[in-house]
């Protein structure tokens, strides 16, 4: 009897229209929630087998390499198609799942897991799929597949965190966490590669050189920001997988795709600082870190308080590998981080940016526009304060109210009827009323009204308001400003000099091209010719 045949499928979407850090450049890093999916059931199934796909798209209705996707799903013809989903994602699903059904001879049976799933779980089960799976999805996805696949007896009701239907009637379990059993769970990253995500440091011209791969040491965040679906996927908590586990994974994705560059994908890497020593340690003692370097995210209130104790971390963070640290800023205002329940300040901003920059690692700011209570105030502050910060990166995501959290429930009204694929960080999703006041007494912004006749949303009936217009265009601008500043160009220069004391190309040949970069970035501030500027980013 030939086992069921599984697929897993992630699906990862293209940046371009509202980011110009990302338009033209095409940023996307690999899915850690696949590597680990596929790490557990590799090693746990017995009555079905598995291969994991990638889908990559842009816009709803529009998959990147749609032919070859749809190719691959037809040849492998699976039983079980089981998806990852985002909210961001689900046009991108629709399109897919419609495609499929339309070609397939069979009847497929649809499972999805991931943070869309689990804050909308009857709403997934509405709309076609047969199961759902709520947060953790490893131990609860195996038991369902091999129940499916006639492998085990179980119950649905024995299946933490699945939803389902009975005789049209929805029932569902909650979710449970297996500390034990999934800090032990190794990733697998067969059939991506690596050489194909762009990678994290993608402003320095000796990218050329990395091979990047992302992967996780905890899961989790005890914090509750208002904007943060964490604590539903997480329940509040974090763990960690075994360092040794996470060095075996390095030293093989070193050996059989030759990474040279990690990314920690944690929502907290320092949040436990003795269980983070650990894995330091061991990068260290077994001189991973002469041959890797790695990036991960930690908060600005988390570090200043370890420094406080510890004033040796960030030498040993350093001497580790660490490249990079990417800090969760959020706001320059501490009004803005207090309505967001950000446990964080502007003082602790400048002293770790500070430490990080003395100790020879770069610093990258993570901030939020657009929260509730935005005004024309809070965003000039926060300009200001990039511009004392002098980050070494930026990126600049808008707040998105995602069904659950708070930022939801308070703007629930201005939401009703949106589409799921507009809940996007690089889209300012909802009318700000305290900008919207500020504006009244501007002229209309006219920014991208073109683009909004040109691309989806009128298609969707979907009208972009004064905030919104004026958020994209400031972000921008912002982004233009500051990248184009002396500032951040004599960082740049300094952090490009630096970092090819440690290549195996030639310097001459490097200094050359770094150059040319330069000469390429200045003239396109010059003339401010976008294309070119991000060209030469």
């Amino acid at each position: 009897m030939r086992k069921k045949r599984v697929v897993l499928a992630a699906f990862r979407k293209y940046y371009g229209l509202f980011s110009l850090r990302r338009h033209a450049i095409l940023e996307v890093t690999s899915s850690i929630q696949i590597h680990t999916l596929l790490g557990y059931l590799q090693t746990k199934r017995k009555n079905f087998e598995i291969k994991a796909i990638e889908i990559f798209y842009m816009w709803p209705d529009e998959i990147l390499d749609k032919d070859n996707t749809l190719g691959f799903i037809n040849e492998y013809a699976p039983d079980i198609i089981a998806v990852s989903l985002l909210s961001v994602d689900y046009g991108a699903f629709e399109f897919f799942k419609r495609e499929v059904e339309l070609n397939s001879k069979k009847k497929i049976i649809w499972i999805c897991g991931g943070y869309l799933p689990t804050i909308q779980p009857d709403n997934m089960l509405l709309n076609g799929f047969d199961f759902v799976i709520k947060g953790h999805g490893e131990i609860p996805l195996f038991k369902l597949l091999e129940y499916l696949s006639g492998g085990i007896s179980v119950s649905f009701k024995e299946i933490p965190g699945l939803v389902w239907k009975d005789n049209d009637e929805i029932q569902s379990n909650p979710p449970k966490i297996y500390r034990e059993e999934e800090s032990k769970v190794k990733l697998m990253y067969e059939p991506f590669n690596p050489e194909y995500y762009i990678k994290e440091s993608w402003q320095l011209p000796p990218v050329s050189e990395q091979v990047y791969m992302t992967t996780w040491f905890s899961r989790g965040c005890p914090f509750k920001c208002n904007f943060c679906l964490n604590n539903e996927m997480n329940q509040g908590v974090q763990f960690f997988r075994s360092p040794e586990i996470v060095i075996e994974e390095i030293l093989e994705l070193e050996d059989r795709y030759g990474v040279n560059f990690v990314f920690f994908g944690d929502e907290n890497f320092l949040l436990d600082i003795i269980k983070a020593k650990e894995l330091l340690n061991l990068l260290i003692t077994k001189s991973i870190n002469r041959r890797l370097r790695f990036t991960f995210m930690t908060g600005t209130n988390t570090l200043a308080q370890i420094i406080e104790k510890d004033r040796e971390i960030l030498p040993m963070i350093k001497e580790a590998g660490c490249e990079e640290i990417q800090y969760g800023v959020e706001s320059g205002t501490q009004y803005m981080l207090n309505r967001m329940n950000k446990k964080a300040s502007i003082e602790n901003s400048y002293k770790v940016f500070e430490s990080t920059y003395e100790n020879g690692m770069s610093a990258a700011a993570m901030m939020v526009l657009g929260y509730e209570g935005e005004n024309l105030n809070t965003l000039e502050e926060t300009k200001k304060f990039i511009f004392s910060l002098k980050p070494d990166r930026i990126s600049l995501f808008f707040a998105v109210p995602f069904q659950k959290t708070r930022l939801f429930m308070e703007n629930e009204e201005k939401l009703q009827g949106l589409p799921y694929f507009f809940y996007d960080s690089d889209f300012p999703v909802f009318r700000i009323d305290s900008l919207e006041r500020d504006l009244q007494h501007m002229e209309p912004v006219d920014y991208f009204i073109e683009l909004n006749d040109k691309y989806f949303f009128k298609k969707y009936n979907f009208e972009l308001n004064q905030s919104q217009l004026f958020l994209l265009k400031y972000r921008e601008e912002l982004m233009y400003d500051y990248f184009s500043s002396q500032i951040f160009k004599e960082k740049q220069r300094g952090l490009f000099l630096k970092r090819i004391n440690g290549y195996k190309e030639d310097k001459n040949k490097l200094l050359k091209a770094g150059n040319e970069w330069f000469e390429v970035l200045g003239r396109s501030i010059a003339n401010k010719n976008l294309t070119g500027l991000l060209q030469g980013f």
